[in-house]
């Protein structure tokens, strides 16, 4: 498949960026390979998890290296649009119990286990489309704060029920904005 057929194939038929490196044959080996390219600090943090929270973190890890690949690819801005919205399309399937990808795939069970919320994977991709349609640069504070509400507060919604936190903090971070916000966005 040549780069521009693999650009345009829908999502379920595309080998992903790892696949000239080892063709897993299923989709742990693929979020394996994510996590691995994440680099050691990641890795070995989430040794200290439990199995099923470390095997949600690194589907939610690798759910966001592929949209994060996206936006920083070379396609042009309809193209990764496009991509954008196949992953839209990917989410509601995993919601419906119909995962198509094997990243999607990782996170069916987490889904469950730890209620993650569809509507934070949404504004993953809607962060994501922001950076796409226009480069992001001294931006008023109102899309500031919603680039950081969908970049980093949306992740850390999720990664947080993953983590099993049930303190006020974590009902505080269920609010969704704020000034820790930007905050974190402009710091990471």
């Amino acid at each position: 498949m040549s780069t521009i057929e693999r650009l345009y194939a829908p999502i379920s038929e595309r080998a992903s960026p790892d696949a000239a490196i080892a063709a897993p044959d299923n989709k742990d080996d693929v979020i394996a390979l994510r996590r691995r390219a994440a680099g050691s600090s990641f890795l070995w943090a989430m040794q200290l998890l439990p199995a099923k929270r470390r095997e949600a973190m690194n589907a939610l890890y690798a759910f966001c290296r592929e949209i994060k690949d996206i936006v920083d690819g070379e396609a042009s801005r309809s193209l990764k649009e496009t991509l954008l919205l196949n992953w839209r399309s990917e989410i509601a399937h995993l919601y419906a119990g119909r995962p198509r990808h094997t990243v999607t795939g990782g996170l069916n069970k987490a889904i469950h286990l730890y209620g993650l919320r569809c509507d934070d994977f949404l504004a993953i991709i809607d962060g994501a489309e922001m950076d796409a349609r226009t480069d992001i640069r001294a931006p008023s504070f109102a899309q500031l704060d919603r680039y950081c509400e969908c970049a980093a507060v949306a992740v850390n919604r999720l990664s947080v029920r993953i983590f099993g936190e049930e303190t006020p903090s974590r009902r505080a971070c269920r609010g969704g904005t704020g000034p820790g916000a930007a905050a974190h966005q402009q710091t990471s």
